[in-house]
């Protein structure tokens, strides 16, 4: 009898190489939580279903590659074929749940981190409300792509399916879209931070990891164009690279714990201060400045707004205050009221 596992061990190695990554990726989230005090909130379960789903995942890619991975459907017989397509289907829905998790994770870290902002809160809001229609668009697409449903790993049952390549085109466009959006997001706020130009670059390099997810999508695209009528072997390898990224770059902004301690070379933070917004040493000039148009006894602030961040990782919240000192009106003797405003902010 001929197997039809050629490729069986390219899946393997991929399950063999991805697993471990993304749960290590995870354990490392919590074990910074543990090391910072911190407080498990949604976005730390949200990057455990997301690893659930990618461990179902690699469960049937692996199923898939002993029943006919790697040749065209018209070689394999009957039997391997309904098998090989039945892993191919339940493959398919696990890939949008595990997704969507990964972004709601990253999602709810930005709340946590920049829920002050009123405007970047409703950007938020309004990216975690087109992820939740995304995810509901792709799985109902895939459940239901054939009618009847089991046409989909049964193709001598009568009835149609979809052009599948064109379905494609119609998720991973949006999905892809929403990678690049929530790549870009925090980055526009690194201007209102207060930390030094080393620890903003850091930031920037782990929030377009991100982009990477987004870029595999569109590798996808390409490849189910091209091999949707032979073999879906190398779709498969990039589908699992894709939701391994996606749950390692969900856990990476919490790893500031691990990665506080890294050097840059002073041309890189020289080159790139202006394009943050702020000079080598800036948050030390902002800071004294500060202390010395304010209350001597009062510690460090800003005074315009921004967000004190220096202690992103270390403390579960970070006050900041935007005081106006006593000031005459130009038109009155009187000197205007002090305003002190407060707000806690809850930081991971």
């Amino acid at each position: 009898m001929t197997v039809y596992n050629a490729y069986h061990w390219d899946y393997t190695l991929l399950a063999a190489f991805c697993i471990p990554i993304a749960t290590i990726a995870v354990i490392l989230r919590f074990v910074a939580r543990a090391r910072t005090q911190q407080k498990y909130g949604y976005e730390d379960w949200f990057a455990v279903v997301s690893l659930l789903f990618f461990l179902a995942f690699c469960g049937c890619l692996i199923w898939g590659g002993n029943h006919g991975s790697g040749y065209s459907p018209l070689e394999l017989p009957y039997p391997v074929l309904v098998k090989f397509l039945k892993a191919e289907y339940a493959s398919g829905l696990l890939i949008p749940a595990s997704m969507m998790a990964a972004k709601n994770s990253i999602l709810f870290l930005y709340a946590r981190i920049f829920s002050i902002d009123r405007s970047f809160s409703i950007s938020i809001r309004i990216v975690g409300f087109l992820n939740i229609i995304w995810f509901i668009a792709a799985t109902l697409g895939l459940v239901f792509q054939c009618r009847p449903v089991h046409k989909a790993w049964d193709p001598i049952v009568p009835g149609k399916c979809f052009n599948y390549a064109a379905f494609m085109l119609g998720i991973e466009i949006p999905n892809s879209l929403l990678d690049f959006v929530m790549m870009a997001l925090p980055i526009s706020m690194l201007r209102e931070m207060r930390i030094s130009v080393r620890e903003k670059i850091i930031l920037v390099m782990i929030f377009m990891l991100g982009g990477m997810v987004g870029i595999i999508g569109f590798i996808r695209i390409a490849l189910v164009y091209k091999s949707v009528q032979s073999n879906l072997h190398e779709l498969g390898l990039w589908v699992g690279i894709q939701t391994v990224m996606a749950v390692f770059c969900c856990c990476v902004p919490t790893y500031r714990p691990f990665i506080k301690g890294m050097k840059l070379p002073k041309s890189i933070t020289s080159r790139y201060a202006s394009m943050l917004g702020q000079r080598t040493g800036s948050s030390k000039t902002r800071s004294n400045k500060s202390s010395q148009n304010s209350d001597p006894y009062s510690k460090p602030h800003l005074t315009d707004g921004s967000y004190d961040l220096g202690n992103l990782g270390h403390e579960e919240s970070v006050l900041t205050r935007v005081e106006v000192g006593s000031m005459k009106d130009n038109h009155s003797s009187y000197p205007m009221k002090t305003v002190n405003v407060e707000s806690t902010v809850e930081m991971v």
